[in-house]
């Protein structure tokens, strides 16, 4: 299917984006992938982090011609381990979150999903506008109910593009973190957004 084709696109792009951004934060070389993407509906979804298990989120809402929210979530070993990586702390020895890692993982969040929307926004024509990030501490379960919510009041009616965004840093010891990664959507509203990828021409 051409959306398919262009989706693929999308995730190229995004990643080469968020790739040279993540290198110029930390000063080194960052290689930023996306693995099994899918739409999805919310009920649907497969996620590699644990429903019912705590993690950390970064939460980025889109507003514009369509209405969504950006999802970038760690477990918290992983968000241990990257933000001692982006305050350049040595592997291993970051054992809480300051108020500065705080900080460190919200800009990550804004690159990693700032980049995914922006490139969404630019390849359909459809006005896309990131706002700030915010970063909790909560359950998927809980966090999925809170966003749908801000959307509808029928979880039904979204869906979700779903992937993993994994980073390597070859130069960090333990260089491979993992993140699950979401962009939800009204249903129609992605339908619309599909709509656009097919009238796209093809590269």
């Amino acid at each position: 299917m051409i959306q398919d084709k262009k989706l693929q696109e999308i995730h190229e792009e995004a990643c080469l984006k968020s790739s040279a951004a993540l290198a110029k934060l930390i000063g080194q070389q960052a290689i930023v992938d996306i693995v099994n993407p899918s739409v999805k509906k919310v009920e649907e979804l497969t996620p590699t982090i644990g429903p019912d298990r705590a993690v950390v989120i970064v939460y980025l809402p889109v507003i514009g011609k369509v209405e969504g929210a950006a999802l970038l979530m760690l477990s918290e070993e992983t968000a241990f381990d990257v933000s001692g990586l982006l305050i350049k702390r040595d592997p291993g020895t970051t054992k809480h979150l300051t108020e500065l890692d705080k900080s460190a993982l919200q800009e990550l969040g804004s690159i990693i999903c700032g980049s995914y929307v922006t490139t969404l926004s630019n390849y359909t024509g459809i006005k896309m506008i990131e706002q700030a990030p915010r970063l909790s501490f909560d359950t998927l379960e809980t966090t999925l109910e809170q966003a749908v919510r801000k959307l509808t009041q029928n979880q039904e009616d979204v869906v979700a593009l779903e992937t993993e965004f994994n980073f390597t840093v070859p130069t960090f010891k333990g260089h491979f973190f993992k993140s699950y990664f979401l962009v939800l959507f009204q249903t129609a509203q992605l339908e619309m957004i599909l709509n656009a990828l097919q009238a796209v021409p093809a590269v």
